[in-house]
């Protein structure tokens, strides 16, 4: 059973501090230190800009994911580019993240903001084969690699 996907609101921010440090604690980046008044910016942004995207995925009562992105000026262009921020579900919900419900509302919304190109990246390590084979389905094609490098 997929979860319900709604718009977030500042009563959400208590559980989405919870899902960042979440997130965080299950990826790739899990030995960075969280900075929680850095996530509280972030969440307030995106709840407060009207170039960003916050969707919560709601199992019961209770926030067990999210999904953020923004509008941006490409860098050498002023044609704009929607890009992910995070898209991540709890480990302790019982449902799936209804990622082809994500990405079909991401690609409405950017394509209202006016954007030429769509990103959705996966940079934690996380269940990558599944993400592409989904993403793929849904007309996303490969831009590139990421490759990271730690001192």
């Amino acid at each position: 059973m997929l979860m319900r996907l709604r718009e977030g609101s500042e009563s959400d921010l208590p559980d989405l501090m919870r899902l960042a440090h979440e997130m965080l604690e299950s990826s790739e980046f899990r030995h960075f230190k969280p900075n929680s008044s850095k996530i509280s910016n972030l969440f307030e942004f995106l709840l407060g800009d009207e170039d960003t995207l916050l969707l919560v995925a709601t199992d019961g009562e209770w926030a067990s994911g999210f999904f953020a992105a923004e509008i941006v000026p490409f860098i050498f262009s002023d044609e704009l580019l929607a890009v992910d921020i995070a898209m991540f579900s709890s480990s302790k919900s019982s449902k799936n993240l209804p990622i082809s419900k994500i990405s079909k509302a991401y690609l409405k919304w950017a394509k209202h903001r006016g954007a030429s190109r769509v990103i959705l990246s996966q940079s934690t390590g996380v269940e990558i084969e599944k993400y592409s084979r989904i993403l793929s389905k849904l007309g996303f094609g490969r831009l590139g690699s990421i490759y990271g490098f730690d001192f």
